[in-house]
């Protein structure tokens, strides 16, 4: 699978959930820190993204700016998806 589009790019919130999906289906986790947040929080397919309080930390507003990045490990193989807000 291609995560090319997920590499070194900014883009909105709705966008994490395309990534998810790409995610789940190649069973690597997605790191999600926002700017209320101390600690990126890690999403696989057995820990989904529940929150809906607009107040929870952990929020992520679809209309907000996210740098995506990928974690890769020595052989350049993909090993999650990394994204912070802006």
């Amino acid at each position: 699978m291609q995560f090319s589009m997920y590499d070194n790019v900014v883009l909105n919130g709705v966008s994490i959930w395309a990534a998810a999906g790409v995610a789940n289906a190649n069973s690597i986790p997605i790191l999600v820190k926002t700017l209320k947040s101390n600690n990126f929080i890690e999403y696989t397919k057995g820990n989904a993204y529940k929150v809906t309080d607009k107040n929870d930390p952990n929020y992520i507003d679809n209309n907000a700016k996210f740098k995506f990045s990928l974690d890769k490990d020595e052989n350049g193989n993909v090993r999650g998806i990394r994204i912070e807000q802006q």
